[in-house]
């Protein structure tokens, strides 16, 4: 099982449940050295590397390989891809996937 890092709309359960089609457990999450900001592209908020920011999320902590296919799905459209990065839940630290875009993008923050 693969763990990923959601921040934005998908920390929206019921929205997490359509893209996945069953629902998962979420643990509160932070992403030292991102923020999360709206674009005016994307219809939710996305990561943005900042250094001394702190991305607040959710962590999925029990993902398949489909789970993974169809939140990279959804984030290609918006032109977000994946890659690994360390996050901070529970007091532990650990690798998992989030999705940035291949280009900066600016943009206010996410409230």
């Amino acid at each position: 099982m693969s763990k990923a890092f959601l921040a934005a709309a998908l920390c929206h359960d019921p929205l997490l449940v359509t893209v996945l089609d069953r629902k998962v457990a979420l643990q509160p999450a932070t992403l030292s050295d991102y923020a999360v900001l709206w674009a005016a592209d994307y219809p939710s908020g996305w990561l943005s590397a900042r250094s001394g920011a702190r991305a607040e999320g959710v962590l999925t902590p029990d993902l398949s390989a489909g789970d993974l296919a169809r939140l990279d799905y959804v984030h290609a459209v918006f032109g977000l891809f994946p890659e690994q990065a360390e996050v901070s839940s529970g007091g532990s630290a650990m690798s998992c996937r989030i999705w940035v875009p291949d280009a900066p993008r600016a943009g206010p923050a996410w409230d």
